[in-house]
């Protein structure tokens, strides 16, 4: 499947991810998650990849199961709760937003990754889904203002990120000294992501590249060149889809002049 066929399939993943109203991340991680997968060039062996992904998934319900040693105070979750949530329907106005936010999820993903996939093809890098991923961050918002902010906040974290992970680098450490920062990394980022972005992003840069660093051999002023450029236009694309509609309504509100 060439590039063009790759950004069509994420596209369709993107309204399927936005339909399912995922307030926290929309399509964010339907967009890492297949984009990534569909940009290794040697797919491994499907047993051990399914086989590893099935240990993480039961790895994970069961960490979040051991909550359950100690009563907690909230609402259980029930099989009649969630039938009845799934009888809600949605009326007229709120189908048209979902339309709407869909196809915003959409086109951000799909420019940004056409966009990335030219420059890359015309400066020799590659990773477009990095500016996929970086290009529907903007969208995930209440207001205006907050978007963009979550726009530049992106880049600002991922610069700020990448300066961090330039000086690992450069103290050489040993591969099990990685999976530790790996795992530091990821709590400081589930620790901030819903409070503070810019901060989060500081942790996720490091954390996603130290991950390639570990099982590719690849050089790191590559990735962190990379990821720079991909996370502008990824950003940019975002923050231009965000400010569009506003600035469709004010060019049409103006007076015709003859």
């Amino acid at each position: 499947m060439d590039d063009r066929g790759r950004h069509h399939h994420r596209g369709l993943g993107v309204h399927r991810g936005g339909g399912l109203l995922e307030a926290a991340a929309g399509s964010l991680f339907h967009i890492f998650a297949y984009a990534a997968i569909a940009s290794v060039p040697h797919q491994p062996p499907l047993g051990p990849a399914m086989l590893t992904a099935a240990g993480t998934v039961v790895l994970c319900l069961l960490i979040g199961l051991s909550s359950r040693v100690h009563p907690a105070h909230r609402t259980p979750l029930t099989w009649g709760g969630v039938r009845a949530a799934w009888r809600v329907r949605l009326g007229a106005g709120e189908r048209r937003a979902l339309w709407l936010e869909s196809l915003g999820y959409l086109v951000a993903a799909a420019v940004a990754g056409v966009v990335a996939t030219i420059v890359g093809q015309l400066l020799g890098f590659g990773h477009n889904y990095w500016a996929m991923v970086a290009a529907v961050v903007p969208l995930v918002g209440h207001t205006t203002r907050h978007r963009v902010a979550r726009g530049l906040q992106r880049i600002l974290g991922t610069v700020v990120g990448l300066t961090v992970l330039a000086a690992i680098v450069a103290l050489r450490p040993q591969a099990w000294a990685m999976v530790l920062l790996i795992a530091a990394c990821q709590f400081g980022a589930e620790m901030l992501i819903a409070r503070q972005y810019f901060l989060a992003q500081v942790c996720v840069t490091p954390l996603a590249l130290m991950s390639t660093l570990l099982v590719v051999r690849v050089d790191p002023l590559d990735l962190l060149h990379d990821r720079f450029i991909d996370t502008v236009i990824g950003a940019a694309v975002g923050v231009a889809v965000v400010l569009a509609p506003s600035a469709w309504r004010r060019l049409r509100s103006r007076p015709v002049t003859r």
